[in-house]
């Protein structure tokens, strides 16, 4: 028998299925409200980037999202979570990518951290992406780079109130040779 879960726990779990919920109907604005201000996404494509720049790069790359979430687990602190999910992903160039992976969420931290922010919502602070890439480059390469003709496209927001804004996002190729692009703190590997 399981102990029913705490109104902060449900709250929890349920700010990660809604999450890939949103992200399924491809609503990137409702996938970032999620996020708290300076958030940041780590993936094995990407690397670090704010979250900004992530889900506009990812809204660029995708022409269908499917997710299928298998469970949701949090952390023994309660400032984290994780999600075993299925990705049934059509590309902007039509190619169909399926895998498996984890998603881990770091909550932000509240006044209370049984409640979340004022609106009684919960936000995340960081979200890192877990998955296999090597079968995902052999069926269709690197997505990015194709979706966007070997350049990502420059990724610039105004500075907010809160004094957050995403640096400039490219990619710099080399003929026939491994170069990268280093903008702010972030290093971008690229082939030519």
């Amino acid at each position: 028998m399981t102990a029913p879960a705490s109104a902060a726990s449900a709250a929890k779990i349920a700010a990660i299925r809604t999450y890939f919920e949103r992200l399924t109907a491809s609503d990137m604005a409702g996938v970032l409200a999620l996020f708290a201000p300076g958030a940041t996404i780590t993936s094995p494509y990407l690397g670090t980037l704010p979250a900004t720049a992530f889900f506009a790069s990812l809204d660029q790359a995708s022409a269908q999202n499917r997710l299928t979430v298998f469970d949701v687990l949090l952390g023994e602190k309660g400032d984290s979570g994780a999600a075993h999910f299925e990705y049934d992903w059509t590309l902007a160039s039509g190619d169909r990518i399926v895998f498996e992976g984890v998603d881990y969420f770091r909550f932000a931290a509240a006044a209370d951290a049984d409640v979340g922010d004022a609106a009684g919502e919960t936000h995340f602070t960081s979200l890192s992406i877990f998955y296999d890439t090597h079968p995902a480059r052999e069926q269709v390469g690197d997505k990015y780079q194709r979706a966007w003709g070997g350049r990502l496209p420059e990724q610039r927001t105004a500075q907010s109130g809160a004094g957050a804004h995403a640096p400039s996002v490219y990619w710099k190729a080399g003929e026939n040779a491994v170069t990268s692009t280093r903008v702010g703190p972030f290093q971008y590997p690229t082939t030519g």
